[in-house]
């Protein structure tokens, strides 16, 4: 009898530093920070990750954080990404990735008063600002 092989499942047992598994293929569902439309909020709201480079290294630094979450917190983080468009939508009437930036300010600040969604999306957005900042160092000292 040959035994199992063993693959890493779990992000403890995978390399540090290896990218979680993004969708590839064509149609295939984008990973929860893509659905959530945060990203495009992102860039409207802080300049840094306006640049392609700083938005990549800042939605790496989320995934790769979250990625490191027990699996518990992790599905819960990834529920509330995936509700934050309609949560968004529902505050303020109009579509997260679209929004004018008078419904920027009020759908957040709307979002910002609900218990958890408050704390995934204030995380989530200082993670962003951390990863740009690190992929910026990084860039500046490899010059």
């Amino acid at each position: 009898m040959r035994p199992t092989p063993v693959t890493p499942t779990t992000p403890a047992m995978r390399t540090p530093g290896a990218a979680p598994a993004t969708p590839t293929r064509p149609g295939a569902r984008p990973d929860a920070l893509d659905a959530s439309g945060l990203p495009a909020y992102w860039a409207r709201r802080y300049a840094c990750l306006r640049d392609p480079v700083g938005a990549a290294a800042a939605r790496d630094h989320v995934r790769h954080t979250v990625a490191l979450l027990p699996l518990p917190y992790r599905l819960g983080y990834a529920a509330v990404l995936r509700a934050v468009p309609a949560l968004f939508r529902c505050a303020s009437g109009h579509d997260l990735r679209r929004a004018p930036t008078a419904a920027d300010r009020t759908g957040m600040a709307r979002l910002g008063r609900l218990p958890g969604v408050a704390e995934v999306i204030r995380a989530s957005t200082g993670l962003a600002l951390y990863g740009a900042l690190d992929g910026r160092t990084e860039r500046a000292v490899t010059r």
